[in-house]
């Protein structure tokens, strides 16, 4: 998954951390570690917000702006050539 704008982390004890925000919200280093081998078990789509709910009670946030750009991919394993577009 490729991410370009805002993103945040929550992780499993519902802890935010904010990332790419361009200012001082910025925690620092990305730590995902927790969602390895988690499955994806939700995807919650708003207007400029797509959320993906992990089964250790986990989350993903990606933010984006109204514009001409997407504001991520993700590639599916085995089709790198067919990235899912957000």
């Amino acid at each position: 998954m490729t991410v370009q704008e805002q993103f945040e982390h929550v992780d499993a004890r519902g802890t935010r951390h904010v990332h790419q925000a361009s200012d001082e919200r910025d925690t620092g280093p990305v730590f995902l570690r927790e969602l390895v081998q988690q499955r994806v078990t939700k995807l919650t789509v708003e207007p400029l917000l797509l959320t993906l709910h992990f089964s250790n009670g986990a989350a993903i946030l990606v933010r984006t702006m109204e514009g001409p750009y997407e504001c991520g991919q993700i590639y599916p394993p085995g089709q790198p050539a067919k990235p899912i577009v957000f």
